[in-house]
């Protein structure tokens, strides 16, 4: 059957939302941007008013009526003068029912009708760096507090550093500046299993004058990268072959990440960062989209994001796939990229393949263009699966899901709910994911088995397309904690620490599974909802959340570490001693 030309109309507004729906998802992968680091909290846990990474966003839970109130003022930090339309969020620790609200022209914030439970505060105005109740600094860890039926406290200051600024001009290779360039600021970061440069914050855009100017920047070394007249586009607009254009650059004037120089940003002060564009010869990339089915591909989309850690992160463009299968993108500049690619067939019916059955890959340019590339949709395999609950019934807002994803890779995702009877089908291209599953924070998943062999959540699995392979999950309701308090090198207690607590074998010591937890108003740190196994916990007055996400970054906190052995169903109990590194 051929696709009309009516069809046609409507498969090219299809692909330009799928353009959208693709940048989105990109998005979604990248780490939380500063203000704010990961937070503690639950392991696995999807942040509130989200679903889990794989799958759409779950509706929003309507907060627990309660008796308690919260009630404080955010001030700036350096003058404690009082911020006016500062916004404050309030998270519940245990449930994912967050709440908002801004500060009067007296820096003052109120929340009403809360239940009794553990909450941790936030407040956020630009200019300033967010701030959570409790934390040391910036880029640490808050301090959560327990708030009981009927209770009002009405004491809490939140005091917001002053941002720091990078400003500069964005430069051509003879000196002209260049409006219109787009500036980021990128910051090492553990993400995807390794140390790479991350995008922070929102970037900035060059004026008429060339003048850049990045606001709300927390202190700290910065890595200042600026990309030209981007070239390539969505749409697929041809360009001519012999064209220069200018390559993603790092300050001061850099292709290579390991020749950039830091910038080095204080609270409430501006640093200079002017930036010398590289010229670069654009290429183009053509090729064929082939579906592992034998389906004939018509139409659909194709479209490369510059990769993580490079300069130009996020920047990108694409194009529209020909009904016979072909696809072509130029004005790329030198570098690495992500091409990712969603199918629409010759049976109308199918639409665009927006479940999921799309495909990402590396993809390299260099300086001459790529005429043959290959791409090839994956048949998935269906996985059945069944998930077990001990110790009772979850009700219908406890039910959750399964998921399985190549990390960094928005296409190679999937994702399933439980149903009422348990059952579930996730339906994957084949090949190692890493499968996880939720539920309400009222349960904890206890092991997921495929093909005989049992696997904790987070794991990596080879996911096949041979018979037999299905997924079984069993989960409980017996959750354990670890809570305690922590005592100096004379045996008094201390209010204001921060508590590691990570997994005693260092090939499960990922970031999934290691706790930072803070003590509450009384002193005492709670680590709910926590896996059953060995452990190593160390108390310490102050780390930086950055370094919780790596692993060779808490090699000396291991070393100086207390074992503890945590029990199905149980709360154990620790007394630790304030540790110093060695």
């Amino acid at each position: 059957m051929r696709i009309h030309a009516r069809s046609r109309v409507a498969l090219a507004m299809t692909t330009a939302a799928a353009c959208l729906l693709l940048a989105d998802r990109v998005a979604a992968q990248a780490p939380p941007n500063p203000p704010g680091a990961a937070r503690p909290g639950l392991p696995g846990a999807p942040p509130p008013g989200t679903g889990a990474p794989g799958q759409p966003p779950r509706d929003p839970a309507k907060p627990a009526e309660g008796t308690g109130t919260v009630k404080g003022r955010v001030v700036a930090a350096d003058t404690g003068q009082p911020l006016r339309r500062a916004r404050v969020t309030l998270m519940s620790i245990r449930k994912p029912e967050p709440r908002m609200t801004l500060t009067n022209a007296d820096g003052v914030f109120s929340f009403d009708a809360l239940p009794a439970d553990r909450y941790q505060l936030m407040a956020y105005k630009p200019r300033y760096v967010e701030g959570t109740l409790g934390a040391r600094k910036p880029g640490t860890a808050g301090r959560p507090f327990e708030l009981a039926d009927g209770q009002k406290i009405d004491n809490i200051t939140v005091a917001l550093a002053t941002a720091g600024i990078i400003t500069g001009r964005v430069l051509d290779d003879i000196g002209e500046v260049v409006p219109g360039a787009r500036v980021s600021a990128m910051r090492y970061r553990f993400f995807d299993g390794r140390r790479q440069l991350m995008q922070m914050g929102r970037g900035a855009t060059a004026d008429d004058t060339g003048t850049y100017r990045m606001f709300g920047l927390a202190p700290g070394q910065y890595y200042v990268t600026a990309q030209g007249e981007d070239m390539m586009s969505f749409g697929g607009m041809a360009i001519s072959p012999d064209v220069t254009t200018f390559a993603p650059t790092f300050y001061p004037s850099t292709v290579s990440g390991s020749e950039a120089q830091p910038v080095e940003v204080v609270a409430g002060a501006e640093v200079a960062a002017d930036i010398t564009l590289i010229a670069a010869r654009t290429a183009k990339v053509r090729g064929t989209l082939v579906d592992g089915r034998g389906r004939r591909v018509v139409g659909g989309f194709v479209m490369v994001m510059a990769a993580f850690g490079r300069p130009g992160m996020g920047i990108g463009g694409g194009n529209s796939i020909k009904p016979d299968g072909t696809f072509e993108l130029s004005g790329l500049t030198p570098g690495e990229y992500t091409l990712q690619a969603h199918a629409a067939y010759e049976n109308e019916t199918e639409g665009l393949n927006m479940r999921g059955f799309g495909t990402s890959m590396p993809l390299t340019v260099g300086g001459s263009d790529i005429l043959d590339l290959r791409v090839v949709i994956p048949v998935p395999v269906k996985i059945a699966g069944r998930i077990v609950y001990e110790g009772g019934t979850p009700t219908a807002d406890e039910r959750g899901s399964i998921s399985a994803s190549v990390s960094g890779s928005p296409m190679d995702q999937a994702a399933a709910q439980f149903g009422l009877d348990g059952h579930f089908t996730l339906e994957v291209a084949p090949g190692t994911r890493r499968v996880n599953a939720w539920i309400s924070r009222n349960w904890s998943i206890k092991r997921i088995a495929y093909r005989g062999r049992d696997y904790e959540p987070g794991d990596e699995i080879d996911l096949t397309d041979e018979p037999g392979g299905r997924i079984d999950i069993v989960a409980t309701n017996r959750i354990a904690s670890l809570t305690g308090t922590v005592a100096d090198g004379s045996g008094k207690t201390v209010s204001d620490y921060n508590v590691l607590i990570m997994p005693e074998e260092t090939a499960r010591a990922g970031p999934e599974h290691v706790r930072l937890e803070r003590p509450d108003q009384q002193g005492r740190f709670r680590a709910e909802n926590i896996r059953p196994g060995s452990y190593l916990a160390v108390a310490v007055r102050e780390i930086e959340q950055d370094d919780v996400m790596d692993p060779e970054a808490l090699a000396p906190f291991r070393r100086i570490a207390t074992p503890v052995k945590v029990r199905e169903g149980q709360t154990e109990t620790l007394t630790l001693t304030l540790a110093a590194l060695p």
